[in-house]
């Protein structure tokens, strides 16, 4: 039993759980041994993942405990996981109006080398950490600002419309006659800027339930119904 043991190839024994480091130099093992005209085309599956074995144990002696076969689900997994995320981040660009481009300088995938069987799955958090890594940070920002001065601007016409509603709908009663005339003249300057064509049952029901909002927050669908009389 010991003899066949031993006499196992070293590219098909079980490996341990992998490193950060290792993940990036079997990526870069990978895109130097396909770039290679002579190694990356032509060649058995097995020539290629020794290849890159034999590529990556110059750089991480780790790799020399590792299976050929261990390689190319843990790259299968990485190239599953990365395609993944840039597929997200595209999307995002693009709903943001984002005209988003492939890399025509990309080396085209190996069919010898990926799997969509991987041995381990990478976690959700390295997973997620590679995402917000690839956003562009500045669209994020972009896109806060906008939502913030779009939400006060709300705000501020909503509270200006509750005002100028209030003088509108605010009684002459025991004013002197040039405070009537006043009132008069302010009413009809916010009836014509607004095109107001209010009648009386839509005016009882904004007495009855329209309210100044304290904050930005406070604004509600019902408010720009009753305030938006353009």
């Amino acid at each position: 039993m010991s003899q066949a043991s031993s006499s196992q190839p070293e590219c098909t024994k079980r490996g341990k759980n992998w490193a950060a480091e290792e993940d990036e130099q079997l990526c870069r093992s990978w895109l130097h041994v396909s770039k290679d005209s002579v190694k990356g085309t032509d060649q058995q599956k097995g020539d290629f993942w020794k290849a890159i074995k034999a590529h990556a144990e110059t750089f991480l002696p780790s790799f020399a405990n590792r299976p050929c076969d261990g390689l190319r689900q843990r790259f299968g997994s990485i190239s599953h996981q990365v395609s993944k995320t840039h597929s997200t981040v595209t999307l995002q660009r693009e709903s943001d109006g984002e005209v988003v481009t492939g890399d025509k300088d990309a080396p085209p995938p190996q069919h010898q080398g990926i799997t969509s069987t991987p041995s381990r799955p990478i976690g959700q958090k390295r997973a997620k950490a590679m995402q917000v890594q690839a956003a562009d940070p500045w669209i994020v920002i972009q896109n806060e600002m906008k939502r913030k001065n779009d939400l006060l601007e709300k705000y501020t016409n909503a509270v200006q419309r509750s005002i100028d509603l209030k003088i509108i709908l605010a009684s002459s009663e025991g004013l002197d006659s040039i405070s009537k005339q006043l009132l008069l003249n302010e009413k009809q300057k916010l009836l014509v800027s607004h095109h107001a064509d209010m009648t009386e049952e839509i005016i009882e029901e904004i007495i009855e339930e329209e309210t100044i909002p304290s904050s930005p927050n406070q604004l509600e669908a019902r408010s720009f119904e009753y305030l938006n009389i353009e």
